[in-house]
């Protein structure tokens, strides 16, 4: 969540000091939400690797 928020922030930057104009700023947002997406993905699947090595062990 932290990554995202800076992210965002650094977009935000970027756009007030002009770097980004027109079609491309679109395009710089989409390509940042996907890696968002990405990031948030492979939390989850870690975190579902996690829970299931917490249930084995209880299992035990």
């Amino acid at each position: 969540v932290a990554a995202v928020a800076a992210l965002d922030a650094e977009m935000d930057r970027l756009t007030r000091d002009g770097a980004f104009t027109g079609e491309g700023a679109s395009l710089v947002r989409l390509a940042a939400a996907v890696a968002a997406f990405e990031h948030m993905k492979e939390n989850l699947s870690d975190l579902v690797t996690r829970l299931a090595e917490i249930r084995a062990a209880r299992d035990v």
